[in-house]
């Protein structure tokens, strides 16, 4: 009887599950969570053994059970080829087989259900009809409520506490704390509610690559008005993380979408370039308030920052090593810290034990050569069949962009929960625009 009243109302079952997904959107920073077992390294807490289930684990479960009935029960959707799914499928089935020769199986295990959540979504964003716009809206105003509080926390330098927001409390003066250092003293980096200001970045650039498509594609006088408010909002909060890796990919992207526009979508030319003179005069401005931050930043002027790349051109040389002696199965899925603890480095405090800030090194040092190959077999299918004509794929495509580009330098996409749902969204998006 509940099936038959399904297929008969359609529409109310077909608008709560799409509403349940802008929902998650918008809550998706929030690391509300509940620690089933908190891992510790040598005496400390260790993030990267931690166990942990989220507020929004909860609500993306849901959408998926809501999902397999709005797809088989109150829709007529005819099924996808299977090919679109194999290199997802591919990737989980690698990522599993890596149990097998993990050191530390129960972290290989979480990170693999990690992974599989990761699946679930790029389900979710299959099966269900996603209105771009208000997908779109639901990242934009995520984003925006996310540079208020990083604007906030950079000028009080300190992240208040709530466990119930999943804030951590954050200081200048903590060690292990995200800071700048200058000559003139220690500058709290801005964490919005995310465990570090990085992963605030790559949240603000795709909402600026979002706000940019709002932007061009608003008819209403007032829908401009609030994306040239929103804008300097959002240039804003992201400068107040100085997320070099950040900056960096959204810069690359920012080429390609000029590139692509000019190329392609010639009447979106002018408000393009409008865009692009506002952004710069942002974060000149901001630049030139805050110049000895910039050139900390961008220098080796400071210890903090000797020693920040110092120690992530040492990560990269273990990293090979890695690669070199396990190059054809990888140590196992979560396992990179562990294994750096158990064969390099023994007594080093626990914070100081971070995976290669690099996701390609990482892929291929934990899942081996087949792993690191079906990774890339799934971000040039996403590519494949890319739509030039469309801005909103434009938008997607340069989003995706952005994040390889910071995966150079960074490891969080596929380490961190947040990190990992917020690459493979987009990505996601751009297989469906197929």
């Amino acid at each position: 009887m509940f099936i038959k009243k399904l297929k008969n109302s359609p529409f109310w079952y077909r608008t709560l599950t799409e509403s349940l997904f802008y929902l998650f959107l918008f809550l998706l920073p929030w690391q509300t969570r509940y620690i089933v077992e908190q891992g510790y390294l040598n005496g400390g807490m260790w993030e990267y053994g931690t166990f942990s289930l989220y507020g929004t684990d909860i609500l993306l479960l849901l959408i998926f059970l809501l999902a397999i009935f709005y797809h088989y029960y109150a829709t007529n959707h005819k099924p996808r080829p299977i090919a679109n799914y194999l290199p997802f499928l591919a990737f989980l089935l690698i990522s599993f087989l890596s149990l097998y020769w993990s050191i530390n199986q129960e972290i290989a295990f979480y990170y693999w259900l990690r992974l599989l959540g990761a699946a679930i979504l790029l389900y979710i964003i299959f099966k269900i009809n996603i209105n771009f716009r208000k997908a779109g809206a639901s990242l934009v105003i995520a984003g925006l409520v996310q540079a208020e509080l990083a604007i906030f926390q950079f000028f009080q330098q300190n992240v208040f506490a709530n466990k119930w927001l999943g804030m951590s409390e954050h200081s200048p003066d903590v060690l292990g704390d995200q800071v700048v250092e200058t000559l003139e003293g220690r500058y709290l980096r801005a964490y919005g509610s995310l465990p570090h200001p990085n992963m605030l970045a790559g949240l603000l650039v795709l909402s600026l690559f979002l706000l940019v498509f709002f932007y061009l594609t608003s008819k209403q006088r007032y829908q401009k008005i609030f994306c040239c408010v929103a804008l300097p909002l959002l240039s804003a909060g992201l400068f107040f993380t100085f997320c070099r890796a950040a900056f960096i990919g959204f810069g690359v992207a920012w080429v390609f979408a000029f590139l692509l526009i000019f190329w392609k979508q010639k009447k979106y030319r002018v408000d393009f370039l409008k865009l692009t003179v506002f952004i710069t005069l942002v974060i000149g401005v901001l630049a030139i308030i805050y110049p000895s931050l910039i050139f900390s930043r961008v220098g080796e002027i400071t210890r903090l920052e000797k020693k920040s790349i110092t120690e992530r051109a040492s990560y990269q040389q273990e990293s090979l090593e890695i690669i070199k002696n396990n190059w054809p199965t990888g140590i196992g899925l979560g396992n990179y810290t562990q294994y750096t603890h158990d064969n390099t480095q023994e007594n080093l405090k626990a914070y100081a034990y971070q995976p290669v800030h690099n996701i390609y090194l990482l892929i291929m040092s934990e899942l081996g050569i087949f792993g690191f190959i079906i990774f890339i077999l799934i971000i040039t299918g996403a590519f494949r069949n890319f739509n030039f004509k469309k801005i909103e794929t434009i938008i997607v495509g340069i989003s995706v962009v952005a994040m390889l580009a910071a995966g150079f330098f960074d490891h969080y996409f596929f380490t961190l929960y947040f990190g990992m749902l917020l690459f493979w969204l987009p990505i996601g998006l751009l297989y469906k625009s197929q």
